[in-house]
């Protein structure tokens, strides 16, 4: 209900999750949003080299 009514804040909800698996969820802060892609295909793996190689060589 608390995320229906959007007062659901982060802390809260990685305290439930916890609960209910078992164990310490927490989330992990970056300075950088390519940290949030996941390669697991060829396509990805392209993109992540030309943002790695774009970062090397501005």
């Amino acid at each position: 209900l608390r995320f229906l009514a959007g007062t659901l804040d982060l802390d809260t909800a990685l305290a439930i999750v916890s609960r209910k698996l078992g164990l310490q969820v927490s989330a992990v802060f970056m300075p950088f949003a390519e940290a949030a892609i996941d390669v697991d295909k060829p396509a990805d793996k392209e993109l992540v080299e030309i943002i790695l190689a774009k970062r090397d060589n501005p």
